[in-house]
């Protein structure tokens, strides 16, 4: 198993991230390469979200999986800054 996190540049409200977790692991379901596993919303002192994040996890780390996993988040709208990150992984996410 290779797990992976998407740290997400927006500051979403938990069930906006869930309705997020849901399109990406619907998204990996045909290629049967790995699935979405949870994810939190970080919440400062304040009460203000601060940030979120997705847990991912994949079969393996093959070139292929992470292409897959690649190609549906760089395909969906997902602000720039955000960071997929695993071990020997970062790569930046996102547009606009």
């Amino acid at each position: 198993m290779y797990y992976l996190t998407l740290e997400l540049k927006a500051q979403l409200q938990p069930f906006d991230r869930h309705d997020l977790e849901d399109i990406i692991d619907e998204a990996l379901e045909p290629h049967g390469c790995g699935y979405v596993d949870g994810g939190g919303t970080l919440i400062g002192a304040n009460g203000e979200i601060k940030g979120c994040d997705i847990g991912i996890t994949l079969n393996d780390n093959t070139t292929e999986n992470i292409d897959i996993l690649l190609g549906i988040l760089n395909g969906m709208d997902i602000l720039k800054g955000s960071m997929l990150r695993g071990e020997g992984l970062e790569r930046p996410i996102g547009h606009n």
